[in-house]
């Protein structure tokens, strides 16, 4: 069908040619945009968090979590950047953050919580906030500086799920 718009085949594949040469021009230039963006911040927290199905389902949980975060970001000076990724072996939707949370504004409490790792098969710290763990189920808010790693891992981590996915 979308020959007849097209007066010859070679002006077709011009066409797809140089819209694919955009897609991919316009990828890796958000990429670079939340690189730059990304370093530009101090961030405090590298955060995960998994949505409880039997309280919440998927598209809530995405909306509400967006939403959430996006007052607290407004009301308490917090910055965010993240990633929604699906988990390859449980299909479980979760999201990947790094955040900063000024001194003092942070909400809920932070209990740190002995967990077993199925995936590691060995017992695990996880930082557990109250607060989200009530509205959407585990979460797990990591100081940066306890990762034992640098930032721009944990920032090649999160462009890993953005190249997957495709997310913006």
């Amino acid at each position: 069908g979308i020959l007849a718009v097209f007066e010859t085949v070679p002006n077709l594949d011009n066409y797809i040619t140089n819209r694919i040469k955009g897609k991919i021009q316009n990828f890796y230039s958000r990429l670079k945009r939340f690189k730059r963006k990304a370093n530009l911040n101090n961030w405090n927290y590298f955060t995960t968090f998994t949505y409880d199905g039997k309280r919440i389902d998927e598209d809530y949980f995405r909306e509400s979590l967006r939403k959430c975060l996006s007052n607290l970001s407004s009301r308490r000076g917090w910055r965010y950047m993240g990633v929604f990724e699906r988990s390859p072996e449980k299909d479980r939707l979760h999201f990947h953050v790094l955040m900063y949370i000024p001194e003092g504004q942070m909400v809920g409490t932070i209990e740190e919580r002995k967990e077993y790792s199925t995936k590691q098969k060995k017992m695990q710290t996880i930082f557990c906030n109250t607060f989200f763990e009530k509205r959407f189920g585990r979460n797990d808010f990591k100081p940066i500086e306890q990762q034992g790693c640098s930032k721009s891992l944990i920032l090649n981590y999160i462009i890993k799920y953005i190249q997957k996915t495709g997310e913006r």
